[in-house]
């Protein structure tokens, strides 16, 4: 009859056997093929060690013994190197690390093979039921050193991906748990603990290593989620950053840098390692960089002046100690030049449009003037009209221009605001009705830009395009205060709904002017939303914007004119300065 033990131990070896098929099949990840070869060796260690039990030949159950030597002797090799490979050292494991760990094993299965000659292994054997009982000798005890040196090692690796990572415990758990039980029993074994003395546990104490392995793969599943799948990820995305990385260390010398970075010096990587930062990157001291920060900054490199985003973060280890910095640098030199050209080029348009519109209106005053003919007249006041409008519109690109390149936070009173935008255009349009509905407390509000701007620009559109009646009401609740405009014109159009909506203005798809924009950049800009609604009796815009309770006084808003030019000169036709004379 087969003993219970041999039944046991069978059942170690076929779990054994089907989790190393899992891992020589699965997709390659590091680590998996190294853990393939643990359980193979598990396999063959725990079905060798069963099978004496069910054979009687003495040259049977010795050459059974021989094999089991071949998976005790894979095993501690096995188990380091899928210990490096889990916490992400896979690289470290080249083919000289490999040949230097397979030395051991031939070696003694070597001295396990021609034992007989010179009992260096074994001193003496003697066949029992339970398999090949052996009295140890001197390269045994060698072996015993050096096996379990092994496993301590593999031991540490996991228990320092633990605590470098914080992570996967249950992984790393299972995995130690496995492992010590077979060793922890064959250490008792030869200690010669007297409850053992008769027979060697460790076959019997594979069933757990299979158990354990099994859940951790099953149950964890722990052939998809190594911590060197993260590792690596991580290397393959700062690798292939189109921006350049630098890491340095505590005293700002750099540790190592991405291929973007690389070229961005135009020297190897290997000749900027350990060089100071400011050393790489001159006019930038280390002190000057900020953890957690933007800025630009203007070197040279490659004997070429470049300016780069900065952005700068801490590299953590373990427990959230700080061990050096992670520097990204995005080349924004040709962004930047772009920029400055649009800018000059734009300055120079809105100069030019707004004093040639000037000459245009002086001539269109004069031939009006002149001409006694109402059809001249009415085509002078059409041009005029269009004139104006374009003056107003290069005004409007002033104000985008600067909402787009300065930030101006302003804490002011919502209600009060609107109140006094209406009141203006009451004046303005004293045939139009404006109704504003307030709430009794005071609303203030965080704006980046003018709100009251953007309050003009939409009661501005809904008295010129309606018919008269513009209905505004504010309210507020805990976070955000809201002002809804509603008048009784034909709404805007679909397209132009559409452009804002999207973003994006194409040859086909376009808005006629800036106000709009210029009121969702604004609000976009202040955290806040704008939504622009059509129905069959008029249009109704709302826009919301962020409270601030503060309690603060109202604060400077930008101004049409406060960068100090003349361009305010140019916001209405009143204010125009026709300038030139125009020739008789």
């Amino acid at each position: 009859m087969i003993s219970v033990i041999a039944v046991v131990q069978f059942g170690a070896a076929i779990v054994g056997a089907v989790l190393a098929i899992a891992a020589f099949t699965a997709r390659r990840i590091p680590g998996t093929r190294w853990f393939g070869v643990l359980m193979a060796g598990v396999t063959v260690w725990a079905g060798a060690a069963g099978a004496q039990w069910v054979v009687s030949t003495p040259a049977t159950v010795e050459m059974l013994a021989l094999v089991a030597y071949l998976g005790i002797v894979v095993t501690p090799g096995a188990w380091v190197a899928f210990a490096v490979a889990y916490a992400g050292g896979g690289n470290r494991l080249t083919t000289s690390v490999v040949a230097g760990l397979a030395v051991e094993p031939v070696v003694v299965l070597t001295l396990a093979a021609t034992n007989d000659a010179h009992g260096l292994l074994w001193s003496s054997t003697t066949v029992v039921e339970s398999g090949l009982a052996t009295v140890h000798g001197p390269a045994f005890w060698v072996h015993a050193a050096y096996s379990y040196l092994l496993l301590l090692s593999g031991t540490v690796v996991l228990l320092w991906t633990v605590v470098r990572l914080d992570l996967y415990k249950r992984h790393v758990a299972l995995l130690l748990t496995g492992v010590a039980l077979p060793w922890v029993a064959n250490a008792l074994y030869l200690s010669g603990w007297a409850a053992l003395a008769t027979t060697d546990p460790t076959p019997v104490a594979l069933v757990g290593t299979g158990l354990c392995f099994a859940t951790a793969v099953v149950r964890f599943r722990l052939l998809d989620t190594m911590p060197v799948v993260r590792e690596l990820a991580r290397d393959a995305a700062l690798e292939d950053m189109n921006d350049g990385a630098v890491i340095l260390d505590r005293s700002g010398a750099i540790l190592d840098l991405n291929a973007a970075a690389e070229e961005l010096c135009g020297e190897p990587r290997t000749a900027l390692v350990d060089r100071p930062f400011e050393a790489v990157f001159p006019g930038v001291a280390y002190e000057d960089i900020e953890e957690n920060d933007q800025k630009l900054l203007t070197t040279t490199l490659n004997n070429a002046r470049r300016t780069f985003r900065v952005e700068t973060s801490p590299v953590r280890a373990f427990r959230g100690h700080r061990i050096g910095r992670l520097v990204t640098l995005r080349d924004v030199t040709d962004r930047r030049i772009r920029q400055q050209r649009l800018e000059v080029q734009n300055r120079v348009l809105r100069h030019n449009l707004r004093n040639d519109m000037n000459v245009i209106l002086g001539y269109l005053d004069q031939i009006a003037d002149q001409s006694e003919s109402e059809g001249v007249s009415a085509s002078v006041e059409r041009c005029r009209e269009r004139g104006v409008r374009l003056v107003r519109q290069s005004a409007k690109a002033r104000d985008v221009e600067r909402l787009l390149s300065e930030s101006s936070s302003n804490s002011v009173d919502l209600g009060a605001t609107v109140d006094t935008v209406c009141a203006e255009f009451r004046d303005q349009y004293p045939d139009a009705t404006i109704t504003v509905t307030t709430p009794s407390a005071d609303c203030r509000v965080r704006v980046d830009g003018s709100l009251s701007r953007i309050v003009s620009e939409l009661v501005e559109n809904a008295v010129t395009h309606g018919d008269g009646r513009v209905e505004l009401t504010v309210d507020v609740d805990d976070d955000t205060g809201r002002v809804v405009v509603s008048d009784d014109g034909p709404g805007i159009p679909a397209h132009e709904r559409a452009v804002l909506t999207t973003g994006r203005e194409t040859a086909l798809e376009h808005s006629s002017g800036l106000g709009l924009w210029l009121v969702k950049w604004t609000v976009a800009r202040s955290g806040g939303s704008l939504d622009i609604r059509d129905g069959g009796d008029g249009c109704t815009v709302v826009f919301s914007v962020p409270r601030d309770d503060t309690g603060g006084k109202d604060e400077d808003e930008q101004t049409d004119g406060d960068d100090g030019t003349d361009e305010a000169a140019s916001d209405s036709h009143e204010q125009v300065d026709h300038g030139e004379n125009p020739v008789a």
